[in-house]
């Protein structure tokens, strides 16, 4: 299925195939900017898509195909993780090698860091109490 991508903060991509938008804005989660993928209905339960790692991995690279049948029955988060797609990249790059920086990462995606998550019952593999 093609997507279009327009860039930048509160971009779109358009899956032609599905009457469903997959939205992006960018968000501060404690002291770096996350940028942040949604799509579906805010007053459905929310689920949360978490990316690997490796070379070209983003968000909608990951989960955009599956985001707008999700969107039926829930409302969709996905956030290129902290130095990865078009999150912020921190610099300088902290110096305790992956450990520190995967412990970064995650305290940037902890529900009390940000708030589009931070109230809301939330249903995934692991999930984030209200």
């Amino acid at each position: 299925m093609p997507l279009v991508l327009f860039g930048g903060a509160g971009g779109r991509l358009v899956t032609p195939a599905v009457d469903r938008e997959v939205c992006s804005q960018d968000i501060q989660a404690g002291a770096h900017r996350l940028r942040v993928y949604t799509c579906g209905d805010p007053a459905k339960p929310a689920v949360l898509f978490i990316h690997g790692s490796g070379p070209g991995v983003s968000a909608p690279s990951n989960w955009a195909h599956l985001m707008p049948p999700f969107a039926e029955s829930h409302y969709c988060i996905a956030p290129d993780v902290l130095g990865f797609g078009d999150s912020e990249h921190p610099d300088p790059a902290p110096t305790g090698g992956m450990p520190e920086y995967t412990d970064l990462r995650a305290r940037s995606l902890l529900p009390c860091s940000t708030p589009w998550v931070s109230r809301r019952r939330t249903s995934s593999a692991t999930r984030w109490a209200a």
